[in-house]
């Protein structure tokens, strides 16, 4: 039984963000500057903001340090108050400084994008049918949304967002009434998305003619793209292999890129299956799961292929750069804690880490972190609020909190 009882050791917690700080990268993204900002207290945290943020700008000529000394949680809010019934996140920003998921709205089920200065926001719907939307991928900078929306009653459509457009622009002609139809991932500069159509998956580049559609496999439904590398030349993901599984598998991981093609990536050992959930921003490292007996997580590159990470059942969810900051979660009973792997390690509660920089989590249950940010610092997931004190008792169609973390540097 996990409890929310501490479970590491100082001594351990006191090396922890030191070391996600090493492994760290500190250049902030083009078009970004790195500030100082002061909190209330007087504790200060640095953060990549825009180049003609004149807050910004007025930081950046007052301080000079660079470092962050403390942690920050925050909770993402909610569309509409009482309204987190449903949530999930799906992706953040390079910079960290957006993101995207699927929200509970007064119309219904919403696509929404979140950001420090606007809150959620929520993106709307395709005319027609019912009022359903969710978003996947966001690009680097936060400015382009892309996931699927509900034209009619269970007839998807993929879709492109971005905040010059008038709403959501559909991808393609490619709609579908199975629920794999959409658009996954998105490369950094907002040009190449991943997506899927009853099974077959996509990859579309937005050209000077307007969006060109590739055709990266043909397969059953259920196979999906969940992510694609930062300059859209590898995807990852899912194939089915239906319901009387070839070798075994009912889903297999693979990996596709340009210069190779598509490449399944088997299982661990004699396991069943396996999913990619994500991948190290240039794709050479790949996350996820593998089945056996349960789901277990795991990591792949070409060197090693596919091997277990430790913790026992779970998901691994996304990876910074080079796989050096690996998060998901372990499962506890009908729930789950949300993990961090360091350079393929023992996994540590993130619960556990943010405690140990004097955040009070007295009152939350972080269930799952589902993304992390290329230099490792920043880590997005869903939790609970006002949990019971064990794992056993938390109802798996429980109502989830959003949040979001960022880890000092040393």
């Amino acid at each position: 039984m996990i409890s929310k009882v501490g479970r590491l050791s100082k001594s351990i917690l006191a090396a922890v963000v030191p070391l996600i700080g090493a492994l760290a990268f500190a250049e902030c993204p083009e078009g970004k500057i790195e500030v100082v900002r002061t909190n209330p207290s007087g504790k200060t945290h640095t953060q990549c903001v825009s180049e003609n943020a004149a807050a910004g700008m007025g930081q950046a000529a007052d301080n000079s340090a660079g470092t962050v000394t403390y942690a920050t949680f925050t909770p993402l809010g909610e569309l509409v108050p009482g309204g987190s019934y449903g949530h999930q996140m799906w992706d953040i920003s390079a910079d960290g400084s957006t993101i995207v998921g699927i929200a509970k709205s007064l119309s219904g089920f919403e696509a929404f994008r979140w950001t420090e200065t606007d809150g959620m926001i929520g993106l709307g719907d395709f005319d027609g049918g019912r009022f359903f939307s969710a978003a996947f991928g966001v690009s680097a900078d936060g400015s382009v949304v892309v996931g699927r929306g509900e034209e009619d009653l269970n007839f998807h459509w993929p879709f492109r967002w971005s905040a010059d457009t008038s709403g959501m622009v559909a991808l393609g002609d490619c709609a579908g009434d199975l629920g794999s139809t959409g658009a996954y991932g998105i490369s950094d500069d907002g040009t190449t998305i991943a997506g899927a159509c009853e099974g077959t998956i996509y990859r579309w580049l937005d050209g000077a003619g307007g969006i060109d559609e590739q055709v990266v496999y043909e397969g059953l439904d259920q196979s999906v793209p969940f992510d694609i590398s930062a300059d859209g030349s590898a995807i990852v993901g899912q194939v089915y292999k239906g319901s009387e599984p070839f070798a075994g598998y009912f889903y297999e991981a693979f990996r596709w890129t340009e210069s190779g093609g598509m490449q399944p990536l088997g299982t661990v050992g004699d396991g069943h299956g396996s999913t990619a959930f994500g991948m190290s921003p240039d794709g050479s490292v790949v996350v996820g799961r593998y089945s056996g007996h349960g789901s277990f997580p795991m990591r792949w590159t070409e060197a090693t292929g596919m091997v277990p990470l430790a913790g026992g059942g779970g998901y691994a969810r996304d990876a910074s750069t080079e796989g050096l900051v690996i998060v998901g979660e372990l499962f506890c009973g009908d729930a789950s804690r949300a993990v961090l792997w360091l350079q393929g390690g023992d996994p540590l509660f993130i619960e556990d880490v943010l405690e140990s920089q004097g955040i009070d989590l007295s009152n939350w249950w972080l269930l799952s972190a589902r993304v992390v940010t290329p230099d490792g610092r920043t880590i997005a997931g869903e939790g609970v609020v006002n949990p019971p004190a064990t794992c056993e008792e938390i109802d798996d169609d429980v109502d989830k909190q959003l949040w979001v973390a960022t880890l000092p540097l040393p």
